[in-house]
C-alpha cells in the first residue's frame, strides 16, 4: 500500500494494479469485519486516491495504459466497487466499470480475472446516480516510483488520449521503456505496448527472466527491450538498466491544451541530455512528440519507433496514413530532422520471441549532426 504514494499510482501498471487491489480490499473488509478496524490502513497516502486510478490509464479505447509487464484489456473488478462504496465514489463507476460489470452479468467478457472474486462485487454494487459527474482530471501527473503522464483530450469516447512513461527499467517487473507512450483516437489504441512475455515460455527454457543487470537474460527479449518499445534507441544501445527517467514538466492550458516533458538522460550514457515532450493542441485534434538529444558522437543513429496493431500503413512523404475500419490517424515528421519512414514487422531477432502478430513497427533513422545533436518531432493529427 506504501506503494500509492502520493497520489495513488501503481509502480507495476494497471494489471497488477488489479491483481493486488482486489485481495487488499478484501483483506480490510476481514480486518473490519472480524476486529472492528482497519488500523488505519485505508487513511495511508496514495489509498483513497486510488480509486481513480483505473479510469484515468484506461484509455477511451478501452484498453489500458499498460506499462511494465501488464496487459492492456480490462474487465471488470471487484476492488472498484469496494473503491466506490468506501470513499462515495460513484464517479468512478460509468466510465468502464458499470459496463463492464453488466456485460460479465449478461455472460460477456470476462476480463482477466473476475472469475475469482466476482462475487464479492455483490457486498458493494449499488447503481450511480444517472447525473453522476465524473472527477477524474483531463491530465494527470501520476508521481510515485515509477511516473507517467496522462492527457487526454476529453472522456469522450472518440478523445485524443496519451500516456506516457517514466522511471527506470530496474524497477519491479520493469521493461526498457522510459520515454514510451501509448496514443488513442476515434475509440482506437493506434500507439501500443507490446506487453510482456510469457514467464513459462521463457523460464522454461532456463533463462533467468528475473535478473535486471544490464547484460541479463531479461534484455534479450524483444517485448521488454529497448528495441520493443515506444521510445528512441540511441546509436543502437539498450537503455541504461540503472538510469530513471523524470517528469519535470506537467502544464494544462486552455482548451484540450496541455504539455509533458520528461528528462530521459541518465537512461541513455552515451548522450548528455536527452528529452521528450509530448503537446496536445487546444483543439485535441493533434498531439506533438518531440525529442531533443546533445552530447552524441557525430553521426550516431537515433531511431524512432511506434508500435502499433491492427492498422493499414500507407506512406506519402513525410506522413504514413494508418486505418483501422473506418477511421485514420496521420503521422507526420514535422522535427528538424527527418527520414524515410519504414514499416517493419514487431518481431524480435530470437526465436523465442513472440511474432506479435498483426503488429508493426513505424520507424525512422537520423545521424547525429556534426555536433552531436538531434532533433526529431512527430505530429498525430486525426482525420
Amino acid at each position: 500500500m506504501k506503494a500509492l504514494a502520493p497520489n495513488g499510482n501503481y509502480p507495476e501498471g494497471p494489471g497488477y494494479w488489479n491483481y493486488g487491489m482486489e485481495f487488499n480490499c478484501i483483506a480490510l473488509m476481514l480486518l473490519e469485519g472480524t476486529l472492528g478496524s482497519d488500523f488505519g490502513l485505508a487513511k495511508l497516502p496514495g489509498f483513497r486516491e486510488t480509486a481513480d486510478y483505473l479510469d484515468v490509464v484506461t484509455g477511451p479505447s478501452g484498453l489500458t495504459f499498460n506499462y511494465a509487464d501488464g496487459g492492456a484489456d480490462r474487465g471488470s473488478c471487484f476492488a472498484t466497487w469496494w473503491l466506490a462504496k468506501r470513499f462515495n465514489r460513484p464517479d468512478i463507476l460509468p466510465y468502464f466499470e458499470l459496463p463492464a460489470y453488466r456485460e460479465l452479468c449478461r455472460g460477456g467478457k470476462r476480463g482477466r480475472f473476475p472469475h475469482r472474486l466476482f462475487a464479492h462485487s455483490l457486498l458493494c454494487v449499488s447503481t450511480p446516480p444517472s447525473d453522476v459527474v465524473n472527477k477524474q482530471p483531463l491530465v494527470w501527473d501520476a508521481q510515485g516510483p515509477v511516473p507517467i503522464t496522462i492527457q487526454r483530450a476529453s472522456w469522450d469516447r472518440d478523445a485524443l488520449f496519451v500516456g506516457l512513461k517514466a522511471g527506470s527499467p530496474s524497477g519491479n517487473h520493469g521493461h526498457m521503456d522510459g520515454g514510451s507512450f501509448v496514443l488513442d483516437a476515434l475509440g482506437v489504441r493506434w500507439a501500443m505496448d507490446l506487453g510482456a512475455e510469457s514467464y513459462y515460455g521463457i523460464e522454461k527454457r532456463g533463462m533467468n527472466l528475473w535478473d535486471s543487470r544490464q547484460n541479463s537474460d531479461r534484455w534479450k527479449i524483444f517485448r521488454l527491450s529497448t528495441a520493443g518499445h515506444n521510445v528512441l534507441m540511441l546509436d543502437n544501445q539498450p537503455q541504461f538498466v540503472r538510469g530513471y527517467a523524470k517528469v519535470v514538466q506537467v502544464t494544462k492550458g486552455t482548451g484540450a491544451a496541455s504539455t509533458v516533458v520528461l528528462d530521459l538522460s541518465s537512461l541513455y550514457p552515451n548522450a548528455k541530455r536527452v528529452s521528450r515532450t509530448g503537446a496536445m493542441a487546444a483543439s485535441g485534434k493533434s498531439y506533438r512528440l518531440t525529442d531533443e538529444v546533445d552530447g552524441l558522437r557525430a553521426g550516431a543513429s537515433v531511431r524512432w519507433c511506434m508500435n502499433t496493431q491492427g492498422s493499414t500503413a500507407t506512406i506519402e512523404g513525410d506522413t504514413i496514413v494508418l486505418k483501422q475500419k473506418d477511421r485514420t490517424l496521420r503521422v507526420t515528421q514535422v522535427g528538424g530532422q527527418k527520414a524515410p519512414w519504414q514499416v517493419q514487422p514487431a518481431k524480435g531477432p530470437n526465436e523465442w520471441d513472440s511474432p506479435n502478430r498483426g503488429c508493426q513497427q513505424l520507424v525512422f533513422t537520423v545521424p547525429a549532426s556534426s555536433d552531436g545533436k538531434a532533433r526529431l518531432a512527430v505530429e498525430f493529427r486525426i482525420d
